[in-house]
């Protein structure tokens, strides 16, 4: 058997050394933390906006006021509502500039103002992008004090989700009056600039639920392009009447008998109203026509995809300390 002793000088060296390297790691891990965890997409600041909001600009870090001809940092932390879903295609760009330039600036792509890109970002997660700005000579705007807002707009693609409660009632207990009430909203299932509404009142047996769809845009910016549809439903329980004639194609059908349908719109100024004729099934028809069910229930849900586009300011002003020659 072999023994080693260890001195208690030297283990209170190391013990010192270990405790400084532990140290050394935990302000490192404070200091850096969010930039790291940003990166592999674990960031998450829990920011939760208003229904109507996605991705946004959340805060910003900037000094309020730079000297002529020198270089300063401006980070715009790019967040995701936590209360929506995950964002794809994200692209930052700066705007308004006037006499500013930029030095430099993260993963930068094509076009007339500084742009980068983020790949995705989680629901409640926190991005920082970092450019380095030059501030202009003091010649460039004539010596006196100058200062400029920058812009910046942000394009992200996006969806929202809605789910809807059906209900065929019988005719027996239509004429008895005997069937609960329902709601004739929907429960929505996440935030995002293109807000779902829907409305499905309770029908009698041998009609059709007029599934009332609308699709409105948040006024602070704009839709890029259509908004794709997805209405999956039961189809053991539901059909889609006339779906082809309504513009719906059947793109995915899964073993449990979900099916799906899609379709595309654009929208205009109030948003875009699509009704959508729900029948009962050959075999639940049969079931409420031949038994004493008084009403059959069913949830159907809605998803749309979009690309939305976004302007707004840095909310700080760049003021340049008045230059005097000697």
């Amino acid at each position: 058997m072999v023994t080693m002793n260890i001195g208690k000088k030297g283990a209170g060296g190391g013990t010192l050394l270990l405790v400084a390297f532990i140290m050394v790691i935990a302000v490192l891990l404070f200091l850096y933390a969010p930039t790291i965890l940003s990166a592999i997409g674990l960031y998450s600041t829990a920011y939760s906006g208003p229904q109507t909001q996605g991705v946004v600009v959340s805060s910003v870090s900037s000094p309020s006021s730079v000297s002529p001809s020198t270089n300063f940092a401006v980070t715009l932390y790019v967040s995701n509502n936590v209360n929506g879903q995950d964002a794809n295609n994200i692209e930052l760009c700066l705007d308004n500039l006037g006499f500013f330039s930029v030095a430099s600036s993260p993963n930068e792509v094509s076009g007339p103002s500084p742009c980068t890109k983020i790949p995705n970002l989680l629901t409640g997660g926190t991005f920082p992008e970092t450019y380095s700005l030059s501030a202009p000579s003091s010649g460039a705007y004539a010596n006196i004090p100058y200062s400029q807002d920058l812009g910046y707009y942000i394009e992200y693609s996006y969806g929202s989700s809605a789910a809807q409660t059906l209900e065929f009632v019988s005719q027996n207990a239509f004429n008895s009056n005997d069937y609960p009430a329902v709601q004739t909203s929907s429960f929505h299932n996440t935030a995002g600039p293109v807000n779902i509404t829907t409305i499905a009142v309770p029908v009698i047996y041998g009609n059709d639920v007029q599934l009332q769809l609308g699709l409105i845009a948040d006024p602070n910016g704009f839709v890029s392009g259509p908004v794709h549809i997805n209405v999956s439903m039961p189809s053991n329980d539901f059909n889609l009447t006339n779906a082809r004639t309504l513009g719906f194609d059947l793109v995915r059908s899964y073993p449990n008998g979900t099916v799906v349908y899609n379709t595309s719109v654009f929208l205009g100024s109030s948003g875009a109203n699509l009704v959508l004729p729900i029948s009962l099934s050959p075999q639940e028809l049969q079931t409420l026509s031949s038994s004493s069910i008084p009403y059959l229930t069913g949830n159907i849900e809605i998803s749309t995809s979009y690309t939305y586009e976004q302007n707004g300011f840095v909310p700080i002003s760049l003021n340049i300390v008045q230059y005097y020659t000697p």
